[in-house]
């Protein structure tokens, strides 16, 4: 038996015979009261805790990084997963033939941007003409002409799109057409005094980029939007689906894990750590 383990079976065999707390050296990790010979833990009597226990919670990548850097030693490690959208560092981590407590640990929860939720919350869903340029006048900033598709509209191409549309809310749809470029041309008759009055055709733009980032204070990606429309008694429903979004923002996590192995060096796992859920 070790000295520590001869010591305390020392004290419990002294409060057992006297029914009094014996006499507990500086150094020991407990001792013995008179209820029921209860044991201790006196490490709160200590200048310092036997081991650090924290558990933090980022709100930045960088922060995360620098937490990592500053406390990490031989046996740190990364686990990254990407359905949560987190991050966590676990810096007493066990490590071969040396079983470790796994108590400090630093997490980030890797929030989305305002960008990101708000196109995908839209992903989808039809809209009439009049909402649909709303949201295309509000979120114009974010559209993008990539260097791979010098053709594709621009933000001042879509917000005069919009514009369009709220032109000719009182018209009524009959025909529509896809070009060759992938766009769509419909025919519509004007409403007016409850009589038809001239016809006209309106070209619908057949897809558009976006630059957003998928994270809070991460760096944007391109993301295209293809135009979708219907025509149904004469009304014009439009909507626009996001392509492959689960690529961009898988793309997006995996940069961030790249950026810690680039700055941090420790070893990284894809998974959860078996007690991160206490």
């Amino acid at each position: 038996m070790s000295d520590q383990g001869d010591n305390l079976e020392a004290v419990l065999a002294a409060g057992a015979a006297t029914g009094t707390a014996a006499k507990v050296e500086p150094d020991d990790q407990y001792a013995v009261v008179p209820n029921n010979y209860r044991l201790m833990d006196l490490e709160r009597f200590h200048p310092a805790p036997r081991r650090t226990r924290d558990k933090v919670e980022m709100q930045r990548l960088q922060s995360l990084i620098q937490y990592v850097q500053d406390f990490k030693d031989p046996g740190t490690v990364v686990y990254a997963e990407y359905d949560e959208d987190r991050i966590e560092a676990i810096i007493d981590h066990p490590v071969p033939d040396e079983p470790r407590w796994g108590d400090h640990r630093a997490n980030y929860v890797c929030p989305k941007s305002k960008e990101w939720r708000t196109w995908n919350r839209h992903d989808g869903i039809k809209a009439g003409q009049e909402d649909f340029a709303q949201f295309l006048e509000d979120n114009q900033e974010d559209i993008f002409i990539p260097e791979s598709d010098k053709v594709a509209p621009s933000a001042a191409d879509m917000l005069e799109f919009a514009t369009t549309l709220n032109a000719k809310r009182n018209v009524t749809f009959n025909s529509s057409t896809r070009l060759s470029d992938g766009s769509g041309q419909l025919s519509f008759k004007e409403e007016v005094n409850d009589t038809a009055g001239k016809s006209g055709q309106m070209v619908i733009p057949g897809h558009f980029y976006i630059a957003i980032p998928v994270y809070q204070g991460g760096d944007p990606y391109v993301v295209k939007a293809k135009v979708r429309y219907r025509v149904k008694d004469g009304d014009l429903a439009l909507w626009y689906d996001l392509h492959r979004p689960e690529k961009v923002h898988e793309r997006a996590f995996e940069g961030m894990v790249d950026q810690i192995a680039a700055e941090v060096e420790c070893s990284i796992y894809w998974g959860i750590y078996a007690g991160s859920k206490d």
